[in-house]
């Protein structure tokens, strides 16, 4: 018998912290993808269904481990065949449905004139460089 899986593309959001510093993906897409055999989920494959929605690029693959309580917790690298067989286990066991969070950049540039450029070494970028900075943005 084949087994089957339902993978559930987060897409074109942000992942960052909210006030309360709890992790979430905002301003995104959820696209869900119909059955596929687990014998044929391979890295190559949804890296090209990525690509197949506009994207150039993707910087990070992250799939949810399904009985963890929160994104913080429970996202999970996807870059070898190692973490497709963990994903794939993890959806088989768990109603069949797993859900992929995709960190890309955007693919064209925001050119900033001189105008608004500025000469001091203060850092203004959008990131926290505290002590206690992810490198996800506070929404």
């Amino acid at each position: 018998m084949d087994d089957y899986i339902v993978i559930v593309y987060h897409h074109r959001g942000l992942l960052v912290r909210n006030d309360d510093r709890i992790l979430v993906y905002i301003n995104g897409r959820v696209d869900e993808l119909a059955k596929v055999d687990v014998d044929f989920v391979n890295l190559k494959d949804i890296e090209e269904m990525f690509k197949d929605y506009g994207y150039e690029k993707c910087d990070r693959m992250m799939w949810l481990k399904p009985d963890e309580p929160d994104l913080e917790h429970g996202l999970q690298p996807l870059c070898s065949d190692s973490d497709i067989n963990s994903m794939c286990a993890a959806a088989l066991d768990n109603g069949n449905r797993i859900h992929i969070y995709f960190d890309h950049c955007i693919s064209v540039p925001y050119i900033i004139s001189p105008a608004h450029s500025h000469d001091s070494e203060e850092d203004h970028g959008m990131f926290s460089h505290d002590e206690e900075s992810d490198s996800y943005e506070s929404a």
